[in-house]
Order: structure tokens, then C-alpha cells, then sequence
């Protein structure tokens, strides 16, 4: 507490810190500040075409990107706008709806993203409870912004594990102070951070996936661990991460003359490694684990293994200013389901993407690339759905 006689009468006064870690003057400056000093907007748009050189127009990636394929056009991938506000210095509120969902066959439609709350249990804010629907806590990929990830969707065996990578809970996280300011330093479009999710965090969610209502009484349950650290001038980040619930499969998901149970037994273990492009960088991440998955000799959802992964290496050339060129190339293997698809769709991924992305100006970035692609799928509509193509995928961003 600040030595001044006025603060130390005000705080008695009102009673305020007797037991709290936080200032009277600290919240009284907080209070004071006016609504529009204690709130931030920002939002990104990704606008895409994805049928140029295309070899083979069955090949479809419903899960990843609809416009991939026949019937695909110029495509709004991501139109997003987040706002946060500081209510005071314990909490701050962030809202993000989403602006190019897909409900009932009608494109663009609102969807909320994330609403939650951050509430900060200690005056060095290194701990704090997210309440709300909010980001799942898995991998690397799974936390990253898409507005920071240089390929154009994430890897299937990731998106699996949390599809949308939002649910509804509690999380907890613990960042020291050397922690935290690295994931800020980190989290930058030349670096691609994911930001502070905790040195630790540990949580509960409905496991049901975003926007959904719980469906049983088996809450998933969430540990994860994550730490940048330095090897000589370059940064490294491992991380590691599991959870386990029960996944109930809805009368809506599973198809007219589609057998198995309804409840599932969903639980992941997950871990990966980042060498932060400086101006080279590595990228993998590995997930193995159980869960609900559509079996066509059977016509039925049955529970199977899952596993996958992908591994990317990236150079950053030369910047000039905000200017700057990153080319990668990623590899993904998948072998499992998709939780949330039509019938817990069964999918054997192989897919290879060199590419390309050039920030032309600050908010303004354009990426190609090249999908070379190889997948099966099988649910009871098209049981033995095997498409091979490659595609060039064009993207451009605008962000503020």
C-alpha cells in the first residue's frame, strides 16, 4: 500500500483490504478511470478462395473449411470482433461473436465465440479463475489465433481433441511473473504465441463442445502444462496437457438406423514442442487417446482409439517495418473422429501444405499455399468416402 496518509484513512474507512492482497488506491484508480479507457476492441476477417489448380473436386473437408471443393466459392472464413472490459482490477470481461458460422444452411450467421469472465485472486495477478465458455486448454494449435497461425486451418488430430476449441467451464491459471511476460512477448504475428493460458491450468468443462448444453453428469476434466524458456537466444516452448469426460452422442448427430450407445468415454493425452521461428523454427505436436467413432461394418458408433499429430518448420526472410515474409511447410497425420460430426464421421488424414505468408501492411496479410490431401472418410451417408486432390488455397486478412 502506497505511503500517503489520505489512502491509509480512505482504506480505513471504507473497511477495504483488510484481508485482500489489493490496494484501496489501486482500486480506486480503477473506478475512476473512465468506461472507454477500460475497454479495448480489436477483430480480424479471413476472406478465402480455395479452387484454383484443384485436381479433384470430391475432396471436401467439411470439418476444416466448407468451401473447400464443388459448390465452393470466394468463402468469409473468419469475420471476429472481441471486446474486453477492465470492471476493475480484479476482473476483466471479454465477449467475442463470431460473424461466419453456418446454422440451418444459412452462411454468416452470429455466433458467440466466447464470453467469460478473468477474475484475478492475487495482487501480482499470476492467478486467476476464467469463468464462462472460453478456449479448452489443450495443445499449442488449440490455443493459437488462427489470426496468428501461418497454415490455414488447424491440424485434424488437434481440432479433434476440443472441436471449435471452446466449451463452456471453469479454468484456472498460474503464470509467475517471468512466465507471463514471455507469453506476452511471445504472442506477436512474427513469433505466433498463443498468449498467457498458464504455466498451469487445471479445469472443468461440460465437454459437449461450444454453444452446447451438458448432456450428462460426467464434467470433463482438464490439466496442462506449458513453459517458454530460453536456449541461447532463441525461445522454446513445451507443453503437455490430458482430459478426460464422458462425450453423449445427441439424437440429432447420430443417424436414422445408426446403432451404439449414447455415452462415451473421451479423454486425450497431448504434448508438443515449439522452436519460435528466429528466423528459423519447429513446430510438432502428438495426441493419442479413446473416443466415440462411427464403424461402418457394424453401422454403428463404437469407441476407438484416436491419434495424430503434425510437424511444421517455418522462416521468417527479412522484415522491413510491419513487412515481412514467412514461408512453412506442414505435415498431419490423423487416424480417429471428429466427436461432434454427423455419426462421429471416422477419418484417416494424410496431408502435406508448403506455403506462404506475406504481411503487406499492418492489418493487412495475404497467404497461399498449396494443399496436397488424402482423406477418408466414413459415416453412414458415404461409408467408404476415400478423395485424394491437391488445391491451391488463397487467403487474405484484415485485422485492427
Amino acid at each position: 500500500m502506497r505511503a500517503s496518509v489520505f489512502v491509509s484513512a480512505s482504506c480505513a474507512i471504507l473497511a477495504v483490504c483488510a484481508t485482500s492482497t489489493v490496494s484501496c488506491a489501486q482500486d480506486s484508480t480503477a473506478s475512476d478511470r473512465p468506461w472507454y479507457d477500460r475497454m479495448s476492441f480489436r477483430g480480424y476477417a479471413q476472406f478465402r478462395y480455395n479452387r484454383l489448380f484443384e485436381t479433384n473436386k470430391d475432396l471436401k473437408c467439411p470439418t476444416c473449411d466448407r468451401s473447400i471443393g464443388d459448390n465452393g466459392g470466394f468463402f468469409l472464413r473468419r469475420a471476429r470482433l472481441a471486446i474486453s472490459a477492465q470492471v476493475n482490477d480484479r476482473i476483466t470481461v471479454s465477449i467475442q461473436p463470431d460473424f461466419t458460422s453456418e446454422v440451418g444452411g444459412k452462411e454468416n450467421t452470429v455466433v458467440l465465440r466466447h464470453y467469460y469472465a478473468d477474475i484475478y485472486l492475487d495482487s501480482a495477478r499470476t492467478i486467476r479463475a476464467r469463468v464462462g465458455q472460453s478456449e479448452v486448454p489443450t495443445g499449442f494449435e488449440g490455443l493459437q489465433s488462427s489470426s496468428r497461425r501461418a497454415p490455414f486451418d488447424r491440424a485434424d488430430a488437434m481440432e479433434s481433441a476440443a472441436p471449435g476449441e471452446q466449451d463452456l467451464g471453469v479454468f484456472v491459471f498460474w503464470t509467475p511473473v517471468l512466465a507471463k511476460r514471455r507469453f506476452r512477448d511471445l504472442a506477436t504475428t512474427q513469433l505466433k504465441g498463443t498468449g498467457d493460458y498458464g504455466l498451469v491450468s487445471v479445469g472443468a468443462y461440460n465437454g459437449q463442445g461450444g454453444n452446447h448444453p451438458e448432456m450428462n453428469n460426467t464434467p470433463h476434466v482438464i490439466a496442462r502444462v506449458a513453459y517458454p524458456f530460453r536456449v541461447g537466444p532463441q525461445f522454446v516452448e513445451a507443453n503437455v496437457y490430458a482430459y478426460a469426460g464422458t462425450y453423449t452422442i445427441a439424437a440429432a448427430q447420430r443417424a436414422v438406423g445408426v446403432g451404439g450407445k449414447d455415452d462415451f468415454n473421451d479423454r486425450r493425452l497431448g504434448g508438443a514442442v515449439v522452436v519460435y521461428p528466429q528466423p528459423f523454427g519447429v513446430q510438432g505436436e502428438w495426441t493419442v487417446g479413446r473416443g466415440p467413432q462411427y464403424d461402418a461394418p457394424t453401422n454403428s458408433i463404437v469407441d476407438r482409439p484416436a491419434r495424430g499429430g503434425y510437424g511444421m518448420i517455418s522462416y521468417r526472410l527479412g522484415e522491413r517495418g510491419t513487412r515481412r515474409v514467412i514461408a512453412y511447410a506442414r505435415a498431419q497425420y490423423f487416424h480417429g473422429a471428429f466427436k461432434t460430426d454427423p455419426d462421429a464421421r471416422s477419418s484417416v488424414v494424410h496431408e502435406y501444405e508448403p506455403g506462404i505468408e506475406w504481411n503487406v501492411e499492418d492489418g493487412f496479410e495475404l497467404t497461399a499455399a498449396y494443399a496436397i490431401s488424402d482423406r477418408l472418410y466414413r459415416d453412414s451417408a458415404a461409408p467408404d468416402n476415400h478423395q485424394k486432390g491437391r488445391f491451391l488455397r488463397l487467403q487474405a486478412q484484415f485485422s485492427f
